[in-house]
């Protein structure tokens, strides 16, 4: 499936760089790529069942409640990848006509890198407690920032809630050992 995946995106860039097809040629094969890439999401399928393959190998209720705990915080991770990333795209977004996050910190000549770190560092402070220097320029991205800051409440919240109950639940495995 990867295989297929990529060799997509390079005919893509070949197509697109001959510029010898049409328009309407060049929509048909990006929403055929973007309907492919999509199938990417069937990985995460496997990542489920391997996951509960290893919790059942799991024989001990104290690394139960480790290995749930390292779930969460993998989860928790991905979140901010995935939102760290499009913050960055928005950014990318608005360098055409309008003013964006990466324009008003001047960041347009930066590595990616450092524009991906700054986007994780944006993230991050709006799952927590934190601040940043880096703020919402347009309307786009000050909505962005609304819902995610909306999701993230929520998200942060049910972390602590969870890491808290799993805490309590080794305290007590802990308690009743001794």
């Amino acid at each position: 499936l990867d295989l297929l995946i990529v060799g997509m995106d390079w005919t893509l860039l070949i197509v697109t760089g001959t510029k010898q097809k049409s328009a309407a040629s060049l929509g048909r094969s990006l929403r055929t790529l973007r309907f492919v890439r999509t199938l990417r999401l069937i990985r995460a399928l496997k990542l489920k069942r391997i996951m509960q393959e290893i919790q059942d190998h799991i024989n001990t209720e104290t690394v139960s409640i480790m290995f749930g705990i390292a779930k969460i915080i993998l989860c928790l991770i991905v979140a901010n990848h995935i939102v760290a990333c499009s913050w960055y795209g928005i950014g990318t977004e608005g360098l055409g006509g309008n003013r964006s996050w990466i324009y008003a910190n001047n960041m347009t000549n930066r590595s990616i890198a450092y524009k991906y770190t700054t986007s994780l560092h944006w993230s991050l402070t709006q799952f927590t407690p934190a601040s940043m220097e880096v703020f919402p320029q347009n309307v786009m991205e000050r909505f962005f920032s609304v819902v995610v800051l909306l999701l993230a409440m929520i998200t942060f919240s049910s972390f602590v809630s969870l890491l808290t109950a799993s805490m309590a639940q080794l305290r007590n495995i802990t308690s009743d050992e001794t």
